[in-house]
This record gives C-alpha cells, structure tokens and sequence, in this order.
C-alpha cells in the first residue's frame, strides 16, 4: 500500500521517535531497505561519522566541500558523533564552531597542511573563541586534533575544565601552549592516552603532572619541544608503564639518560623517533635488549656507529630504520642487518665514503 499524506506513518516525527528507538539495540539497519521514505528518515540517525578529506598532493582532488553543505549535512544528522576534516578547500572555522553545537561530537579533527593549504587561511588558524564555543557545545569530547598556531591556553584551559573525558589531544605546531593550560589538562583529564603537543612550549614541569595523573598515556609526541629535558621523559617512562610510542624528534635536550630509561621502563615498545636527539651507541643498545616488540625506529642525524646495527639485528619485529645522515655507520653493518632481517625497510642511510655500487649492492 503506497503512503499518502494522511497515513499515520508518513509523520515525520513519529518515524524519528521510533527509528530512534530502534537505533539503541542495532536493529534500525533493516529500514535502510523498506522504501525511500524510511532511508530518508532513518539514513540521518545511523549516520554518526563523517570524514571529509582530500588529496594534499593534488591541487584536483583536494576536498572541496563548501561550507553551506557540510553544516547541511551536520544539521540532518543528530547523531553525528565523528567529524573529521582534512586537507579541504574553503571552509571557514566558523562552520565547524556552528556543527558542534547541534551535533553532541565526541570525536573532532580538523587538520591541513601548509604545503596544500595556506597557514594564513581562515580555516588554518582557528582562534580562542572559537575552541571555545566548541568546548561549551561538546563537552563530551574524547578525541580533539587541530592545527592551528593561535590557539593558547586560553581555550586549553576551558577544554581541561569542560572536556574531562578526553583520550587523545592533538595540537601541532604552536608556542602558545605552555604549561599553564597543560598542568591543568593532566589534572583534570585522567583518561588522556595519546598526547602529541608537537612545537609546544612546555617544560617538564606539565610532563610531570602528566605521569602523576595520566598513568594510561601509551603515546607521547613532543616534536621540538626545545624545552623538555630528560628528566621530564624519564619520569613520564617511570610512571606510565604503557607508553608504546615517543616521537621526540628534534628535542635537542634529550639524551642516552631518557632512552636508557624508556628502555628499561617501556617493554612494550613499538614506535621509537629520536632523530636530532643527543643519542649513542650506549641507548640504542640498551633498546635492543629490552624492547623485543619494537617495531619503527628513527635515529635521523644521531651519533650511533656499527655498534647499533649489530644490537638492532635482536629486534625480529622492526620493520622500519631510519638511519639518515647518521655517516658513522658503514655499508658492512647496513648489509648484515638486512641479512638478518629480510623485511626491514632501511631508509636514508648516507656516507660519503660509500660509491653508488656500495648503495647497488646494498639494494640486491
């Protein structure tokens, strides 16, 4: 029997009410298939994630959803709970301000790249007071990762006495940040697993209250932080027994006493990025005997020797070296631990003293 106007069921409300209902124990799928009518209303009440990205390498394929659509989009959706938006053409911050307050979002990245999308744009640099009102909006944030260099602790402080659920925090690239609005994110945040505060300008003082609160953190990036010191890294390795990953690349303070210490505190490994760091033959030892799992391990421009690439042979489950303009180690050593472990990519090794057959036989 075709609806007309008048058929109980043809009510927008009603149909809403009840696939609302059927939402909560996963048996709404069904309608998607009845007719049009049912996939109009109850296509928006599935639909909790959406992710817009596009192409940073192609100027073509570069996500060009306009803003007008998005929030569309957004507003036939309440129970849009993922919003991820990266590498997109055009779209205002204010749009993503204007979602989040109708849509309860627990998860929000909005990321692009200065090479595809200019940091003077408007959607770039996202400021305070729109962080702000996002905060005020989701309170039930889990997952945040923006970049942005004029966000400061003026929003972060709002986010760490509103977002208290929050799991994983992203901000990249801005010295803004201190440890003002960090300490009191650690205080407030206990759950915080993944905290990447790349360009920051904390000091160790938020990286112990971190240990002190945080004790789930598994994954720690602070890419040039030029503040952080080993003592800092060693207190977070000392109390938080999870920590799988530390990118700490350029953290020129950062020496053979934090990696020695992640060693010995950290079996369980996977992700290791020293590159830039005042790091020897001594830790990376030490790495290799105590973290079996480790499975990435980026020592750009440290002075490690033959030493290391005899030790790294132990690690069975590394898949991928990064030895750029580390000109101690020779091409025996870097031929010998492909030997041994067949599907390790070894990436960006350099020495002058080497020729291009060296390299050729080094690719055989």
């Amino acid at each position: 029997m075709p609806y007309i106007k008048l058929h109980p069921l043809y009510l927008p409300e009603i149909l809403t009410e009840i696939f609302s209902y059927l939402a909560e124990d996963k048996t709404l799928y069904p309608t998607l298939f009845i007719n049009q009518l049912w996939h109009l209303y109850s296509a928006p009440i599935l639909w909790k994630k959406a992710e817009f990205s596009g192409d940073l390498n192609n100027t073509c394929t570069r996500c060009k959803v306009s803003n007008n659509v998005l929030y569309e989009i957004a507003r036939s959706c309440p129970n849009l709970h993922h919003l991820k938006v990266k590498w997109c053409c055009g779209l205002l911050y204010r749009v993503i301000s204007k979602i989040a307050q109708i849509c309860p979002l627990e998860f929000l990245s909005v990321s692009c790249n200065s090479k595809g999308i200019k940091q003077t744009s408007e959607f770039y640099n996202m400021k305070d007071t729109t962080l702000c009102k996002i905060t005020d909006s989701c309170p039930n944030l889990q997952y945040l990762k923006l970049e942005s260099s004029k966000l400061s602790d003026i929003s972060l402080e709002k986010v760490a006495r509103l977002c208290t659920n929050l799991r994983c925090l992203k901000l990249n690239y801005n010295k803004h940040i201190t440890d003002t609005s960090i300490v009191l994110i650690a205080e407030n945040c206990s759950y915080i697993e993944y905290l990447g505060l790349c360009g920051s300008n904390i000091t160790d003082a938020s990286l112990k209250q971190i240990a002190k609160s945080c004790s789930k953190l598994y994954s720690l990036s602070l890419i040039d932080c030029q503040k952080i010191t080993d003592e800092g890294i060693c207190v977070i390795a000392s109390a938080c027994p999870n920590m799988q990953k530390y990118i700490l690349e350029g953290c020129e303070e950062i020496t053979d006493i934090s990696v020695k210490k992640i060693a010995q505190s950290n079996p369980n490994l996977k992700y290791l990025n020293f590159s830039w760091c005042l790091v020897s033959d001594e830790s990376i030892c030490a790495i290799a005997r105590s973290c079996p799992k480790l499975e990435q391990l980026y020592l750009e421009s440290c002075n490690i020797t033959d030493v290391s690439m005899a030790a790294l042979a132990n690690l069975r489950n590394l898949r991928k070296l990064d030895i750029e303009e580390c000109e101690k180690i020779s091409i025996n050593a870097i031929i010998s631990l492909q030997n041994k472990i067949p599907t390790l990519n070894i990436i960006g090794w350099y020495s002058d003293s080497n020729d291009k057959s060296d390299m050729d036989n080094l690719s055989e």
